[in-house]
């Protein structure tokens, strides 16, 4: 088993490696009851409210107890996000996404309970980004129409509905990752402008931005040499 890990993860992009390697060191740390495992059950009263600001961090790393359904989720997990790490490509951007969902997912739950963990939802919700750019780009032709992917977890998530809530806290798993898809694929392309680019790319945007003075210096510049080619063609002539 080790082993069959070892080569798996052997592939993984450093942000999801990292993250599994948290997930199972709060597995172990809750079987073995060094953290209590009701620390990890996410409330946004009790996180916010009460000041239990932990059972955010905990959450995020939640992924069930240690067992073997435990290894098995992790190795599927890998597979998943590491294709969905590969597809942002970039880690710094990789990185900003899950923040800009994760804040997304924590504002939502002011008004919804999410019925499983953060790190659940957090997954999820890069799973749906990954279909729809797949959607997008017509990558997955193999998938298209009635039995896409996408078309298969909407029909999963609607036979485990159990109640009103539960359609609200399944809301928590798209809308998110629908909204970012939204704000990079639609509107930067039609406005011409990154709007889901990391903190660094926009600091490093003002950075490279001319400033005035250099403006006028470029503009003078540019006068002179004008003013210098017009009195060399007199001179010539």
């Amino acid at each position: 088993m080790d082993a069959m890990l070892f080569n798996i993860a052997g592939d993984v992009p450093v942000v999801t490696k990292a993250w599994t390697a948290g997930i199972v060191v709060m597995s172990v740390l809750t079987s073995t009851t060094i953290v209590q495992p009701s620390s990890t059950l996410y409330n946004y009263d009790l996180a916010f409210k009460k000041g239990q600001y932990l059972r955010v961090l905990y959450s995020l790393f939640d992924y069930g107890e240690l067992d073997h359904w435990f290894l098995f989720g992790v190795i599927v997990m890998l597979s998943q996000l590491a294709d969905v790490e590969k597809t942002v490509q970039k880690r710094s951007q990789y990185l900003w996404m899950i923040f800009v969902l994760s804040g997304m997912i924590i504002a939502m739950s002011k008004w919804i309970q999410p019925y499983e963990s953060l790190a659940h939802v957090i997954h999820k919700n890069l799973l749906y980004y990954k279909m729809r750019v797949d959607i997008q780009s017509n990558a997955d032709d193999r998938f298209r129409g009635l039995v896409s992917p996408l078309m298969l977890r909407l029909l999963l998530d609607v036979m485990a509905l159990s109640s009103a809530n539960s359609l609200w806290s399944i809301l928590m798993t798209y809308l998110p990752a629908q909204l970012y898809f939204f704000l990079e694929q639609i509107v930067s392309k039609v406005y011409g402008v990154d709007l889901c680019q990391p903190p660094n790319q926009w600091m490093k945007r003002f950075a490279e931005r001319p400033t005035d003075a250099e403006e006028n210096e470029n503009e003078n510049g540019n006068d002179i040499e004008n003013e210098n080619e017009y009195e060399n063609e007199h001179l010539q002539e």
